[in-house]
């Protein structure tokens, strides 16, 4: 492990905190030169990883002892002279990161953004972040782990474990069904939109999304005219639905049919449906759904699968 790799394990990078330290965007990154003591001085450049040069400023070549963990004498002093450097730059311009990998940040990020959800720790004595879908199935695991088991090389990284969906990448699972899940190690070895397809499939796969026909009272507001002012709407959030559902909103007397296929997009508070597409008045009635074997519709219930069919 590099000097850099240590000091700055577990951090990620803020980039408007580099902008305000004097850090410059170039093509290879952030970059900034400081002063060492004893006419050094230190180039630091910041992408997806930091990299460190030092220089003699008389001679200006490169003081490449500054690299080597177990040194003594003057390439020590000025080792620790860089290391407290290194030190201040993560302390006020980094944040404290969940994982090592930025890819596997990056991921955690992905999956928060896109399904509301963070990763748990179960484990006591070893690394591992756990993704788990509404009804607490695993759809993903990181580890922080040898990589030789897998790909030969002896080295820490984060690795990804998801359901295997598709052959022809990753490697069989580390510590699981190797049949039906695979790992990939996060490396930036297949890029992130690869890595969050496969997360996708995997939550997607573990979670089948239901179909449920939702009751409106249109005896107390005009519930036609709010589902047509917009093709988001906010509705009370229910228990059981999650995001991905489809929605057939029924409403009650005077309408007496379904008028509305929609799609959860959100869950909190309040649950947010997208319009898929609205119904002609009555085509749906409550007659015509009996003949699917729904006798009424006083609450939130599932859709039978013959009216699914023919629904969508």
């Amino acid at each position: 492990m590099t000097i850099e790799e240590e000091v700055f394990a577990y951090k990620v990078k803020n980039e408007d905190k580099l902008k305000q330290a004097g850090f410059l965007k170039t093509a290879r990154g952030y970059e900034k030169t400081y002063d060492l003591t004893n006419d050094f001085y230190a180039v630091i450049t910041i992408d997806e990883q930091v990299h460190g040069h030092v220089y003699d400023r008389d001679t200006r070549e490169e003081y490449a002892l500054v690299h080597v963990a177990h040194t003594s004498g003057f390439s020590a002093v000025i080792r620790e002279d860089y290391r407290q450097l290194l030190e201040t730059i993560a302390k006020t311009c980094f944040e404290e990161a969940m994982f090592d990998s930025p890819q596997a940040n990056r991921l955690a990020k992905w999956t928060f953004d896109t399904y509301g959800i963070k990763p748990d720790e179960p484990f006591q004595k070893v690394s591992g972040h756990v993704f788990r879908n509404e009804d607490g199935k695993w759809f993903g695991l990181i580890m922080r782990m040898n990589t030789k088991v897998l790909d030969g090389q002896d080295r820490l990284c984060e690795v990804l474990n998801v359901k295997k969906t598709q052959e022809g990448i990753g490697y069989p699972a580390y510590h699981m069904n190797k049949k039906t899940w695979i790992s990939i190690i996060l490396d930036d070895s297949y890029s992130d939109e690869v890595i969050a397809a496969l997360m996708q499939k995997s939550y997607e796969t573990l979670s089948p999304r239901k179909a449920w026909l939702l009751p409106a009272n249109s005896t107390y507001f005009d519930v036609e005219a709010y589902f047509d002012h917009a093709t988001r709407v906010a509705w009370h959030a229910r228990n059981k639905m999650k995001k991905g559902d489809q929605v057939f909103v029924y409403l009650s007397a005077p309408y007496s049919c379904l008028l509305y296929h929609c799609q959860v997009v959100s869950i909190g508070e309040e649950m947010i449906l997208e319009k898929v597409e609205k119904y002609k008045r009555g085509e749906w009635s409550l007659e015509v759904l009996k003949s699917y074997g729904v006798k009424a519709v006083r609450s939130a219930r599932s859709v039978p699968d013959a009216l699914l069919k023919v629904l969508i």
